[in-house]
């Protein structure tokens, strides 16, 4: 078997990475989606927080399967660990771009992505291949 196809199936820092790729991808294609609904229908656009929570939740919880497929073990830990990292990402762009703090909403982001993680993470683990 080839080694770097083995790399990213067994390894720690592999699967993590693929998971926020995914992850990432999955953000925009879902946000894409989102903005293409927004502009043709007449959805309300004070609920853009709910919007923006659930393609966050999504997003990892693609992510989360993603790591726990690969590691098929712990896939809550691995899932929560990149849905941890996929927050503190965003929660870093947030901050640089636009000079936005730590406050519950970020909290919440943080919350929404790990716990997703975790479920995908598990779902992942568990799905026969």
């Amino acid at each position: 078997m080839n080694p770097i196809s083995r790399l990213g199936r067994s390894s720690t820092a592999g699967s993590l990475t693929m998971a926020l790729v995914y992850g990432f991808i999955a953000m925009i294609v879902l946000t894409f989606l989102l903005s293409i609904i927004l502009a043709v229908t007449d959805m309300d656009e004070s609920k853009l927080n709910v919007y923006t929570f659930s393609i966050h939740a999504a997003s990892m919880l693609i992510g989360g399967f993603s790591a726990g497929r690969r590691v098929e073990s712990k896939g809550w830990y691995y899932g929560g660990i990149s849905g941890l990292l996929y927050s503190l990402i965003i929660v870093l762009i947030a901050f640089l771009a636009y000079d936005a703090g730590i406050n519950s909403s970020s909290l919440l982001l943080i919350a929404i992505t790990a716990g997703m993680g975790m479920l995908g993470g598990m779902f992942g683990v568990n799905i026969k291949k």
